[in-house]
């Protein structure tokens, strides 16, 4: 199974999300991804020297909605935005989930 984690969204991303989704290997199935979907930049230096990243790969995404963005305004002013980015990955069959 791939899942797909928007890194970008939340208060405390994306440290506290890729935490969350090192914390997640040991319970995931031989074969299972999660794919953290932001600023590939970003992203692969949190994941810079912790271990545990095996389950995981990066999907670039260079915008990211605000907290204080109205969603509906986000998602058709920000195409590349990481929500954006997920669910067309699972529209295109390359995730099975997405997380936001």
């Amino acid at each position: 199974m791939r899942i797909g984690l928007d890194a970008m969204g939340g208060d405390r991303g994306p440290g506290e999300i890729i935490a969350g989704a090192i914390a997640a290997g040991p319970y995931l199935n031989d074969g299972d991804v999660i794919v953290l979907v932001g600023d590939e930049a970003v992203l692969r230096a949190e994941l810079a020297g912790r271990d545990g990243c095996g389950h995981i790969e990066v999907a670039h995404a260079s915008q990211a909605v605000d907290m204080a963005e109205s969603p509906v305004d986000a998602i058709r002013n920000k195409p590349d935005s990481s929500i954006v980015v997920m669910t067309e990955l699972h529209r295109q069959g390359k995730l099975d989930a997405c997380i936001s």
